[in-house]
């Protein structure tokens, strides 16, 4: 290196690409938060805040996550991200920390409807496993998955498309008690086409198809 050269790094950068603006979360309920990022950005933070991002909650969302995943399930605890119309969230590098980071597009809502959350808690326990998907087709919206698991189980949840390549993974052997289960995801990383969910227990596996519209 001759004098006066030096070496500008690779562009590293985190997008936060859902939440974006305008949902409503629900306290108990669970989500997948999305984001995008260079494959030199190896592990991140999430942070909350309820008031439009001025300021932000002690406790983050998620912690340490390894960037690579682009997706992490989230249970909203109101007890540590308080009821708010005004929330937001940062996504940040952890090496970079105050330099990379992204905040979603909108504020969002977190909600304590205890009406929504006893409806959900009186389902009785199912007979045999199964799994929903609602909307679909679905045009980027938050598609809620549900399951039933007449005894508890490590499952796997995984969406994979036509040749067979796994596109997306929200659950791998997690365990889940037996009962009623809904999740809420948005699949923004995905192109417009038909996908399979895919549902394994530790006695069956059951698909569904799913057509995604951008």
């Amino acid at each position: 290196m001759t004098e006066g050269e030096f070496t500008v790094g690779p562009e590293r950068t985190v997008t936060m690409t859902y939440p974006n603006g305008g949902e409503t979360f629900y306290n108990g309920e669970k989500y997948y938060l999305t984001w995008d990022c260079t494959d030199n950005v190896s592990t991140i933070n999430i942070y909350g805040s309820t008031d439009n991002g001025l300021t932000w909650l002690p406790d983050r969302i998620a912690s340490s996550e390894d960037a690579s995943k682009k997706t992490y399930l989230w249970t909203v605890d109101t007890s540590k991200f308080p009821e708010t119309t005004q929330g937001r969230m940062k996504i940040t590098d952890i090496e970079f920390e105050e330099d990379i980071f992204d905040i979603d597009d909108g504020v969002f809502t977190v909600s304590n409807d205890m009406n929504f959350k006893e409806q959900k808690t009186k389902l009785p326990i199912p007979k045999e496993t199964g799994l929903w998907i609602n909307p679909n087709p679905c045009r980027n919206r938050i598609m809620k998955i549900e399951y039933a698991l007449p005894s508890s189980s490590k499952i796997s949840l995984k969406v994979r498309n036509l040749i067979g390549q796994t596109v997306a993974v929200l659950m791998d052997s997690e365990f889940q008690i037996k009962g009623n289960h809904r999740i809420n995801w948005v699949p923004v990383n995905l192109s417009s086409g038909i996908f399979i969910v895919e549902l394994t227990t530790e006695g069956k596996t059951i698909f569904k198809p799913i057509l995604i519209l951008k």
